[in-house]
């Protein structure tokens, strides 16, 4: 299954033994479904003129390059948190066991989700539907329980489900509009940890039901933070080119552009 997420921001009963493999669940008539944002690509990673800086601050003392590491400073970091309740109305508290959590942020999102469909005469949809936009099939080829190709049923939405009225095998593409809430929690590190020093949980509780996420630090930070290195200011540079496995050439721009370097996260220009 595939999710692609548009944002448009405005400011504004089971048992636990049900939950998902994500910590979610739900009972009580509702349920909470908790995300943690993706660290972006440019974390941990520089341009060629990050190269330029990083070797003018090393050869003549010149200011470091601006590299997003993922901390704040060497003992917190932030990151988004986004609680997606069904029904959309659904009452809840969120609290979080390592730091703090403010927000939130409602947020209306345009989904367009895959829905892969295995003989089955109903899906369940990722997040709670406002409108649905469109909803058709991924492809006019489908199969049949004995593998024989069929033409395609009929597709409808009702509930929060993908119905059909045939059994086949096939994927189901629907977009629909939703909305979420958006927090933004702060960890802190534990200095009495000996290992998982950025340990921490954001968990939302409602009425008969909890879910909970556990919160993944920015790469490296917990062994950045044992090494005693201060991730705020950069790090180690490595060439990675296709074309040219000699890590001393210079980096060769494309045309037009600007080449990206991955880099070994905060190792060297962020020691304090």
């Amino acid at each position: 299954m595939s999710t692609q997420i548009t944002l448009t921001v405005s400011f504004s009963k089971k048992t636990k033994d049900d939950a998902d493999d994500s910590g979610n669940s739900e009972f009580g008539g509702g349920s909470v479904n908790l995300q943690q944002g993706k660290w972006g690509e440019k974390v941990g990673r520089v341009t060629t003129l990050d190269l330029v800086k990083a070797l003018d601050a090393q050869l003549f003392d010149g200011d470091k390059p601006d590299i997003d590491c993922g901390m704040n400073d060497a003992e917190s970091f932030s990151c988004p948190v986004y609680a997606y309740p069904t029904p959309s109305n659904l009452a809840f508290r969120i609290s979080i066991t390592n730091g703090d959590i403010t927000g939130p942020v409602y947020q209306e999102i345009t989904v367009r989700e895959t829905i892969g469909i295995a003989l089955e005469e109903s899906v369940s949809l990722s997040y709670a539907v406002g409108v649905v936009l469109n909803i058709e099939w991924a492809s006019d080829q489908l199969w049949d329980a004995e593998g024989n190709p069929t033409s395609p049923p009929f597709l409808n939405y009702a509930n929060g489900e993908i119905t059909v009225d045939k059994l086949v095998y096939g994927d189901a593409i629907i977009t629909y509009k939703s909305t979420r809430l958006a927090y933004t929690a702060t960890v802190s590190v534990i200095k009495d940890a000996i290992e998982n020093v950025f340990s921490s949980s954001v968990y939302a509780v409602w009425d008969g039901g909890v879910s909970i996420v556990t919160l993944d630090p920015p790469p490296n930070a917990e062994e950045n933070y044992l090494d005693d290195v201060n991730c705020t200011g950069g790090s180690t540079l490595i060439l990675n080119d296709d074309d040219d496995d000699d890590p001393e050439r210079p980096p060769r721009a494309p045309s037009g552009g600007e080449k990206v370097i991955n880099l070994n996260y905060c190792e060297d220009f962020g020691r304090g």
